[in-house]
């Protein structure tokens, strides 16, 4: 991450993606807890992944410090350790961050859809992603013994460490396989609306909506070129900065388009003055509307429903204006 203006260029992405991450995902916040006063799992997620992110952010930062251009030639040795030790710091919760998001944004998607073959899809595809970047994290951790081998190589420090190629290896199974994750989950919500009692175009503004999660497996799609800048020996920070400003927008973009998905109760409220419905009001519109129907049955059921449970929490995008359910198939 050396260079004329790389530093600078690295603090910029990364102070933009943290303050958009910030105030998107404080925004869902404000709309689960109090618009529709349904927050669940995943929003619980959501505010974890964003704590870690700070984190991973804080880190680069505190890295970048040593990276001036101007830094003082006696210096240029410790500088190059300590960057390279808030390399190694920053890499760990990168790679948890993306687990996280993946399942911020898969629990969202089980909210909306109840169907058993769904439900597996999801779990699925989380539980590979986890397992894999499980693995992946543990051996970025002990790629070195003693670990501080890793950046203490250069000051003559005895120890050993797995090859740049086997880790360059691996990290390219980890943006395949998270690429893959998101691809599915991004396709998933076109089958979650197939089968609601909807218009055309409002299923596939709906299945947009819902897609938008996935949309940092376009970062991380452009980041897979840079990964072979891994195995660079001559100038390892400067080669890597693509891999870091890239991975930067990754998890920003990844925590910004989940927590977008959630603000539709909040544009209702703008722009078309609607109070959103509030799945723990007793006394909501919709079930007035339906009378003794079997909607009544059903739609009191789903109010009385607890915030975590895994369907029916993130309906308020899938209701008609006239205020009858959408979804019969996701209230059982």
């Amino acid at each position: 991450m050396a260079g004329d203006h790389t530093p600078a260029v690295v603090r910029s992405v990364a102070a933009a993606m943290l303050a958009l991450s910030w105030v998107t995902v404080s925004l869902r916040v404000y709309v689960r807890t109090r618009l529709i006063k349904a927050f669940g799992s995943d929003d619980w997620l959501a505010v974890a992944t964003l704590a870690i992110f700070t984190i991973h952010s804080a880190f680069v930062f505190a890295g970048l410090q040593f990276l001036g251009e101007e830094a003082n030639p006696n210096l240029v040795l410790y500088n190059a350790v300590e960057a390279l030790k808030w390399w190694w710091a920053a890499s760990l919760p990168y790679i948890v961050c993306t687990v996280l998001v993946k399942w911020t944004f898969g629990l969202f998607l089980l909210r909306v859809g109840s169907a058993r073959i769904y439900s597996w899809t999801i779990y699925v595809v989380l539980a590979i992603i986890t397992l894999f970047n499980f693995i992946y994290l543990f051996i970025c951790i002990f790629q070195c013994l003693p670990v501080g081998h890793f950046w203490r190589q250069f000051e003559g420090q005895t120890g050993s460490c797995i090859s740049r190629k086997t880790l360059t290896n691996l990290s390219y199974a980890a943006a395949a396989l998270n690429t893959a994750g998101d691809i599915v989950l991004g396709i998933l919500p076109i089958f979650l609306v197939r089968n609601l009692q909807l218009g055309l175009r409002t299923k596939i503004s709906v299945a947009g909506i819902l897609a938008l999660g996935s949309i940092s497996c376009l970062s991380t799609i452009i980041r897979i070129p840079y990964l072979v800048t891994l195995l660079s020996t001559s100038d390892f920070l400067a080669a890597t900065t693509p891999v870091a400003i890239l991975g930067l927008v990754e998890l920003g973009l990844g925590l910004i388009a989940t927590s977008m998905v959630t603000w539709k109760p909040l544009f209702k409220m703008w722009f078309k003055g609607e109070r959103p419905y509030n799945y723990r009001s007793k006394g909501n519109p919709y079930i007035r509307n339906a009378g003794g129907s079997e909607y009544a049955d059903r739609e009191n059921k789903m109010v009385n429903r607890k915030p975590d449970s895994e369907e029916g929490l993130a309906m308020d995008d899938l209701w008609h204006t006239n205020g009858t359910i959408s979804r019969e198939n996701s209230i059982k």
